[in-house]
């Protein structure tokens, strides 16, 4: 079940995260920001639950928090109601299993597409850069240092600053990163948005950085319109034509540059991490968050206060009196076998 909590956990943060991104960043030309942004935050949500602050909850609930346990006496009934749903969990693992296993499978055929046609295809490489020449296609896409390309292609210039740009940038990593996401996360919708969003700002960095200097942006749009009709792309690399995202691509070219306290914006996002922290913290019960940033701190004469060898051994909270130096226990226990009370604290 633990793998249960944390998926669940982690995607919780990843849909805030990405919520704030859609309300505030979006819209916003700092492409590499945005990048930055939804790369951060996405490793974040899955980092968060593994942290917590212990000394929030020693200030949240103090010395009158109590760590309660009972012995429910229709044990018959329990234990039925625990078959049936441990049934169902072990359903649900199967089918994540096998949906994930289908993307794994899908991963490798897009290595092997395109890794086949690399082989096959006459190739040059200079300056790091392999160069691969698509002679019967009309398409030109780059995956890390590889760059398809027909050689006969007009514009070919601009065409190579365009696809430079996702080299440089190291691109695929970004999408590579996401499909790896994606396999663990197929369930979630955020994984796919985001990784949608990413592949765009992945082009509104490259159509920016390539219409900086020489390139006139309305003779680029023209460009990208006349080229983009026919074209089917590997979802695996970074492709310039591509039709499903040119409208949005040639309104963003033309989009006045936003104001550079827009940045600042970004900073909204501290306190919801502070919050995210707080929630791992007091907000769920669980045994996999490895690292205590700041653990709670006991005096050595606290009967809170336990060494290595003690802890986890009984659950069991007291009230300590500074003045008297004596501690009351705030717990009644009771002590059950096989339903039958064997002693039971007055």
């Amino acid at each position: 079940m633990t793998w249960l909590y944390y998926l669940l956990e982690s995607n919780l943060y990843l849909a805030i995260f990405y919520g704030f991104y859609l309300i505030f960043l979006q819209k916003e030309t700092f492409y590499g920001l945005n990048r930055g942004y939804l790369i951060s935050s996405t490793i974040f949500s899955f980092l968060i639950p593994f942290l917590q602050i212990g000394i929030l909850s020693q200030l949240i609930y103090g010395a009158n928090k109590l760590s309660l346990a009972y012995t429910n006496p229709n044990l018959a009934t329990v234990k039925s109601n625990e078959l049936k749903f441990s049934s169902l969990v072990e359903l649900a693992l199967v089918l994540y299993i096998v949906i994930a296993a289908y993307f794994i499978v899908k991963l490798i055929i897009g290595f092997y597409e395109i890794l086949s046609l690399a082989l096959k295809a006459k190739k040059e490489t200079t300056g790091g850069i392999t160069y691969i020449e698509l002679k019967d296609s009309p398409s030109a896409f780059s995956f890390f240092n590889l760059l398809f390309i027909n050689p006969s292609s007009k514009e070919k210039h601009t065409i190579l600053k365009h696809e430079m740009v996702h080299i440089r940038q190291r691109h695929t990593v970004d999408i590579l990163f996401f499909e790896l996401l994606k396999i663990f996360n197929w369930f979630n919708p955020i994984v796919w948005l985001i990784q949608k969003d990413i592949k765009l700002l992945h082009e509104y960095i490259a159509d920016d950085l390539t219409t900086n200097s020489d390139i006139e942006k309305h003779d680029y749009a023209m460009f990208l319109i006349q080229n983009s009709f026919g074209v089917t792309p590997n979802y695996l690399t970074n492709q310039i034509f591509n039709q499903s995202i040119l409208k949005r691509r040639i309104n963003m070219l033309n989009k006045r540059k936003s104001a550079g306290r827009a940045r600042l914006k970004i900073l909204l996002a501290v306190p919801i991490v502070g919050g995210m922290l707080l929630a791992s913290t007091v907000g769920f019960s669980k045994d996999y968050a490895m690292l205590d940033l700041y653990p709670e701190k006991y005096s050595e004469g606290h009967p809170n206060h336990q060494s290595k060898n003690q802890k986890n051994r009984f659950p069991m909270r007291f009230h300590y009196d500074k003045a008297t130096g004596k501690s009351t226990c705030l717990e009644k226990r009771l002590i059950l076998l096989n339903g039958k009370v064997l002693k039971q604290d007055n």
